[in-house]
């Protein structure tokens, strides 16, 4: 099962708003820069350049495992709706991560996102 066409961003002027008009947090793996959009749905890109993995495999591998764990959020409604997030693997190390430190990794990042959103109302 794959996230829906309507959970992704997709355009370069969205995945540009998020770069010039987000917060960011991070983890010792991934960087999480998030916003708060209008469409009242949860949006995700997730990130995984050349430099962290040369093969596309490996590249989606990474992207497949993150996207699995949003996938499984909106399967119980834990996901905070007018929310944009794009998640950007940051060295190589998570090449050799198993899925339970992914998940250990990728969880707190969404929270702290979340919460901050919520607190900050519209002036993200």
């Amino acid at each position: 099962m794959a996230l829906p066409k309507s959970n992704r961003i997709v355009k370069d002027i969205d995945i540009q708003n998020i770069l010039k008009k987000s917060f960011s947090t991070e983890s010792s793996y991934f960087r999480a820069k998030t916003r708060k959009n209008e469409l009242n749905t949860f949006r995700l890109l997730v990130v995984v350049s050349k430099k962290i993995a040369k093969k596309a495999n490996q590249r989606n591998l990474i992207k497949r495992r993150i996207i699995y764990i949003f996938e499984k959020l909106k399967s119980n409604d834990k996901l905070v709706s007018s929310l944009d997030m794009m998640i950007i693997a940051k060295n190589k190390e998570v090449l050799k991560l198993p899925f339970v430190k992914i998940v250990d990794d990728i969880l707190p990042l969404y929270k702290h996102a979340s919460s901050k959103s919520l607190t900050a109302g519209k002036k993200i």
